[in-house]
Formats: structure tokens, C-alpha cells, sequence
């Protein structure tokens, strides 16, 4: 990839952040709201992510998507299909909202997540959505801490601050070996993983 390439790809990453800070400004609340409000976001999925994704919720949460993030959370052994229509918010329900919404707890229900896309790029592509919503999202940040971890902050593979790792695959990239420290992937989404082909 040449150099230019590379450069435009930053820089449209950059004003992604920036845009998702511009609308996730930090409400007034005192400590005791703030508090009470976190505790109420974490049962309450369809609050959280009105709360956490403006730019996203324009219209509520639907019920599929409620019953699919509960079901995720209460079952951590799970591997289901969730087959929805087009249009219907698979990816950033799947690959942004649900997993920051594991992250969220107060013992995170996630702490290595793998994407998998129809490429190695793709998958960088829709991971990359989730790690701006982390870097940018002033919301999030003012209520779980800073988010962007020590050290490399790369495309395809990223640490939060807290230690949950992140990676991107390829359809046909091995996924046999991969973890984080001791910690093997607990959350995995394939996404987008078709093509005409």
C-alpha cells in the first residue's frame, strides 16, 4: 500500500473520530446521576445504546435486537446464527453496540473479540468502527475510562486500556492459535462473509 494510501486512510479514520466526539457530548449530571444512570444502561440494553450512539439510534432498538444482546450476555458459551433482513443493523448491532455493551459490565463479558469479513480488509473496515466508537466516543470514555490502550493502536488488531484485544480475519486466515495473553477469543462475529462468488 503506498504511502498516500495509507496517509488518506488515517486521515478518514481521524475525522470518523472526530465526528462520533462531536456528538457524543457528556451531559451535566451530578456524581450520584451519572452513577445511577450507568448502573440503569448496563440492564438496559435498548437505553444504552440510545445513550451511547446518537448517530445510530435514530430509531429505537428493535425487539430482535434486545432479545440478541441479552442472549449474548446471559449465555457466554453461545455460537448462534443471527439471521436478519438487509438493512436490519446486523453489522453494527453485532461488530459495535453489543460487544461495547459487554465491555461495559461491571466484570466485562468480552475480552478478546474476532471479526471475521470476507477479507482480511473487510474485516479491518468493520473493526474499524468499533475502535473509532473507542477512541472518540466521549460518552463511553466519560463513564468507563479512556479506551485507547498503550502501545500499538493498529488497523486489524488493537488493546483497550482495560486489556480486551481485538482482531480482524480474513474468510480462509486461520483463526487456530490465535489469543491474548492467556486469554482465547470469547466473542467472534462473522460478518459480511459473502460475496458474488
Amino acid at each position: 500500500m503506498s504511502k498516500g494510501v495509507i496517509n488518506e486512510a488515517r486521515a478518514k479514520w481521524a475525522e470518523q473520530v472526530s465526528a462520533i466526539a462531536e456528538l457524543t457530548a457528556v451531559p451535566l449530571e451530578t456524581a450520584a446521576q451519572r452513577q445511577a444512570r450507568i448502573l440503569r444502561l448496563r440492564r438496559d440494553y435498548r437505553a444504552f445504546v440510545e445513550y451511547y450512539f446518537p448517530k445510530y439510534a435514530a430509531c429505537p432498538c428493535a425487539d430482535f435486537h434486545i432479545d440478541a444482546a441479552k442472549k449474548i450476555l446471559a449465555n457466554p458459551n453461545l455460537k448462534a446464527a443471527f439471521i436478519w433482513a438487509r438493512a436490519h443493523a446486523k453489522s453494527v448491532q453485532m461488530d459495535i453496540m453489543i460487544p461495547m455493551w459487554l465491555m461495559a459490565q461491571p466484570d466485562p463479558a468480552i475480552k478478546v473479540m474476532v471479526l471475521v469479513g470476507k477479507s482480511y480488509e473487510n474485516a479491518c473496515v468493520l473493526l474499524g468502527d468499533l475502535q473509532a466508537e473507542l477512541a472518540g466516543n466521549r460518552r463511553y470514555i466519560a463513564d468507563y475510562g479512556e479506551q485507547q490502550g498503550e502501545g500499538s493502536w493498529t488497523e486489524g488488531q488493537f488493546v483497550s486500556k482495560n486489556g480486551i484485544a481485538f482482531f480482524a480475519r480474513g474468510r480462509g486466515q486461520s483463526p487456530r492459535g490465535l489469543r491474548y495473553r492467556e486469554r482465547r477469543p470469547d466473542y467472534i462475529v462473522v460478518d459480511d462473509i459473502d460475496d458474488d462468488e
